[in-house]
């Protein structure tokens, strides 16, 4: 069985191309404070430290600009949707760009919507992510600084016995090894012989039937963001949109189908999830960068 694991999110992390610098010193010269565009962006794979999941790791890919430009990019498993605001040029000695506050309610309002189980998973809603930049006037200095919103529920997993899964559509799919390599996640049922039953995210019937907990396909092991993702969305799970079956201490199942099993039509891995908090539900987490645009582009 192991010993347990403790689960716990890494702030995500977002590199900028130096191909992408002018383009958003461009936008941000041609007004302040004021959303300029959107940065769409790619998932790297990324690596999990002893008692961290693997963080988002991002590269950003394009920029579009416009208002409206993060709406109209559709997040997938793979890309996430950036929103940027342009500030003002700060005087010397101040810093250059800085989180733009009235970002926060609209990243605030994301997570908590990714959360309430009413949508497929989505790592860059559950961590969202912004982009506030400020050119100089002499448009050859780019500040930027990207927030982050962490969900700071921790997910201790305790390895289990294996429980007998009822036979369907949905877990014959996840015997298959192409099947089982693509990420994945949805709800788990008990039927009345104590069998665990898989349910989609998008099935109508995991919001009419007691959940008991989730399962998690496409990892290469338990330590990953999608792991601890799709805990953090079920411990947060409310009585408008899903019946939650748990334990006193909140606690609920975790079935794993790791991406690359042992052996050919491995059995998936069972744990006892209990997650906690201490502290504010959120973290803020911010990073900012300054750099010099190159002199053929200034």
């Amino acid at each position: 069985q192991g010993p347990p694991a403790v689960l716990r999110a890494s702030p995500p992390r977002l590199a900028l191309p130096p191909r992408l610098l002018q383009p958003l010193a461009t936008a941000a010269s041609a007004s302040a404070d004021v959303q300029v565009g959107a940065l769409e962006a790619r998932r790297n794979a990324g690596r999990a430290t002893a008692h961290t999941v693997e963080p988002l790791d991002l590269s950003a890919t394009s920029f579009a600009e416009g208002p409206m430009a993060d709406e109209l990019l559709a997040e997938t498993d793979e890309s996430v949707a950036i929103g940027v605001s342009s500030r003002a040029w700060a005087r010397a000695g101040e810093e250059g760009a800085g989180t733009d506050a009235r970002a926060l309610a609209p990243l605030l309002r994301r997570a908590e919507a990714a959360l309430d189980g009413s949508r497929p998973l989505r790592l860059g809603s559950i961590l969202p992510m912004h982009c506030t930049v400020a050119c100089s006037p002499d448009g050859r200095e780019l500040a930027a600084s990207v927030a982050a919103l962490q969900p700071a529920v921790e997910v201790k997993l305790t390895p289990l016995f294996a429980l007998g899964v009822l036979p369907s559509t949905l877990s014959d799919s996840l015997a298959q090894p192409a099947v089982r390599r693509r990420e994945a996640t949805g709800y788990l049922t008990m039927e009345q012989t104590r069998r665990l039953l898989l349910l989609s995210e998008r099935d109508p019937k995991a919001f009419e039937v007691p959940l008991v907990g989730v399962w998690v396909a496409g990892v290469p092991a338990v330590r990953d963001a999608l792991v601890w993702a799709a805990c953090a969305r079920f411990a947060q799970l409310g009585g408008q949109h899903a019946q939650t079956v748990g334990a006193p201490d909140a606690s609920f199942l975790v079935l794993v189908y790791d991406s690359e099993p042992t052996t050919l039509r491995a059995p998936p891995k069972l744990y006892e999830a209990t997650p906690y908090a201490t502290g504010p539900a959120y973290t803020l987490c911010a990073r900012s960068i300054h750099c010099q645009l190159p002199p053929a582009s200034a």
